[in-house]
């Protein structure tokens, strides 16, 4: 399942809706169905090869995922998936590059360190369920969006977060481990020389000793989290509406801690109902124990959406 460019850009989401509405009526495909597809491969949206990107190979470069169409031009797409983070909301991990930013650290550094990580990663284990959001950062979280309720941003409007006010440094299992993985340089040094080894860019020179502070890193994300993309939340309600689509949500996220209210869920930059509502299924890597980019996890979806052949599908992802 795979087309390759940000979903942020209105014109792939033009293109993509066109190729859509065009693509599930193999009679209705004239002169306006090719020229969405010419469109399509002149915006990067499939593989020069025709290959579908696979997710093994790395999920470091922003992009957009769905099915690779151009190769399959009788091929009826029945579903729609759409990633969250990223996608439908603005993703966490451009609240790591402002943080990197702001502590002076090399583009992409806490990225690659996120990700080199794989399934011991403590942000890994926080979406599968094997690590719980402590208490803490609930509280933090909660009181960044509550702080004056006058000013509670509207998630349909897409208001934004700004970060002032300070919080004691506390630390919890997941916070500890956040920070201690993102500070350690002897591990994340060589894999950032990799990343610019593979992305070709010439490596700066890197931080010999580092002290991350979990918690304000974690505070960070989510308030991009919060942000809405509003041409696909658009584009997912035209779907929907045409009545032709299976629509689903497929995301890594974590779980809520125990007692929390539905209030505290959009506080910690989960997905809020009126989002959750906008799918006919919003399966969360959290609740099935499984997360991107595991196959197992694409295919615990096409089971669930009674997909017959991955070729039916288009899969909108920010990474590929």
């Amino acid at each position: 399942m795979s087309v390759s460019r940000s979903v942020s850009d209105h014109n792939t989401t033009s293109s993509a809706e066109s190729f859509l509405l065009q693509s599930t009526n193999p009679r209705k495909r004239t002169r306006g169905y090719y020229q969405a597809e010419a469109a399509r491969k002149r915006e990067g949206l499939s593989n020069a090869d025709g290959r579908a990107l696979p997710y093994q190979q790395g999920r470091e470069e922003a992009s957009c995922t769905g099915t690779g169409m151009a190769d399959h031009p009788t091929s009826i797409i029945t579903t729609v998936i759409f990633d969250v983070g990223g996608v439908v909301v603005k993703s966490p991990l451009l609240g790591v590059n402002k943080f990197e930013k702001a502590e002076g650290l090399p583009a992409d550094y806490l990225n690659v360190a996120i990700t080199a990580r794989g399934a011991d990663g403590a942000f890994q284990k926080l979406e599968v369920g094997a690590l719980q959001l402590p208490e803490f950062y609930a509280q933090v979280s909660y009181a960044l969006i509550h702080r004056d309720r006058k000013l509670r941003p509207k998630f349909a409007l897409g208001v934004d977060i700004s970060l002032t006010k300070p919080y004691p440094s506390i630390s919890g299992s997941f916070g500890q481990q956040f920070g201690d993985q993102m500070s350690d340089t002897p591990f994340n040094n060589p894999a950032y020389k990799r990343f610019c080894m593979k992305t070709k860019r010439t490596c700066p020179s890197l931080p010999t000793t580092l002290q991350v502070d979990g918690k304000q890193l974690w505070k960070q994300m989510m308030v991009e989290a919060l942000t809405p993309n509003l041409p696909i939340i658009k584009l997912i309600k035209r779907l929907r509406e045409s009545g032709k689509y299976r629509v689903a949500a497929l995301t890594n996220n974590f779980q809520l801690p125990a007692g929390k209210t539905e209030d505290d869920q959009e506080a910690l930059g989960l997905a809020p109902m009126e989002i959750k509502n906008l799918f006919h299924e919003f399966i969360e890597s959290s609740q099935v124990g499984l997360r991107k980019p595991d196959p197992k996890f694409f295919e615990y979806a096409l089971k669930l959406l009674n997909v017959r052949s991955p070729k039916e599908v288009v899969f909108f992802d920010d990474i590929g």
